[in-house]
């Protein structure tokens, strides 16, 4: 579900490892906090008072999008692509076990 948003605060710390946050205002008045790994393409560009749109999955703001651009928020799901491959019948065998199975012919 998407919901509009107003920008009511942001909170850049520009220092690694801690959390950017940006608090949005629904047209209820209701105040939903998010926070960011980055600054990305939508929060940079953000300013009080900015309408962003909100994707809401499970109850928090998973994505934001703002001026044709969106952003995960630190609360987006894991994307399946990101977990770890796993080999299937059409894949091919790694090289070590390829070397390692030449048949001698006569």
């Amino acid at each position: 579900m998407t919901q509009q948003f107003t920008v009511s605060e942001l909170h850049l710390t520009y220092k690694r490892g801690e959390l950017d946050r940006a608090i949005l205002t629904d047209a209820h008045g209701t105040e939903w906090e998010t926070a960011y790994t980055d600054t990305g393409p939508v929060l940079g560009d953000m300013d009080e008072g900015d309408r962003v749109t909100g994707t809401i999955w499970r109850g928090r703001v998973t994505e934001v999008a703002m001026n044709g651009d969106s952003q995960d928020t630190e609360t987006a799901p894991d994307d399946l692509r990101a977990l770890p491959h796993r080999r299937t019948d059409h894949d091919s065998p790694p090289a070590s076990l390829v070397k390692g199975s030449a048949v001698h012919r006569r």
